[in-house]
């Protein structure tokens, strides 16, 4: 069977435009790799866009935080936060005027939740070591963590 010089050609482009999605990064049939976040839902891709742009790699204050029902806010006031690193995690940093310690936070593809580990059993860095939904409230500025039972904790940038 003869095949035209067009058609071999036409395939052979369709073959190299394939591109193969893996966790974190998409790599071309042509050898080129590049990291991309793959968010295919409309949530992950506000998270994703909330966590490049105003969560990663800047200190964070808390501006309101509530556990079990209960305003927190005060205990929290002077601790400032820092998400260092690229997708999907980096180390965290927890800070105040006496102390200082540093975690880790991870966040999975196509997820909207980040994950946060403190290793210290000091009451703030336990309320914060726990997976977190990413969301931007109607709260100007702020970026909102909400914790599946409820709990939440908001942020400003230092830099807004």
């Amino acid at each position: 069977m003869k095949t035209s010089i067009f058609t071999r050609l036409f395939a052979g482009a369709l073959i190299t435009t394939i591109t193969l999605t893996a966790f974190g990064e998409t790599t071309s049939l042509n050898n080129t790799t590049q990291p991309v976040f793959n968010a295919s839902t409309s949530a992950a891709k506000t998270a994703a866009t909330i966590i490049y742009s105003q969560v990663l790699n800047q200190n964070l204050r808390v501006t309101y935080a509530v556990d079990n029902g209960m305003d927190i806010t005060e205990d929290m006031n002077d601790w400032t936060f820092r998400f260092n690193g690229d997708f999907p995690g980096g180390e965290a940093q927890g800070w105040n005027d006496i102390l200082a310690v540093t975690g880790s936070w991870s966040m999975a593809s196509e997820s909207d939740n980040i994950s946060i580990m403190f290793p210290s059993s000091l009451s703030q860095l336990v309320f914060m070591s726990r997976t977190w939904t990413i969301g931007n409230q109607a709260r100007g500025p702020e970026i909102v963590f909400t914790a599946p039972d409820g709990d939440e904790v908001h942020f400003i940038s230092d830099i807004q």
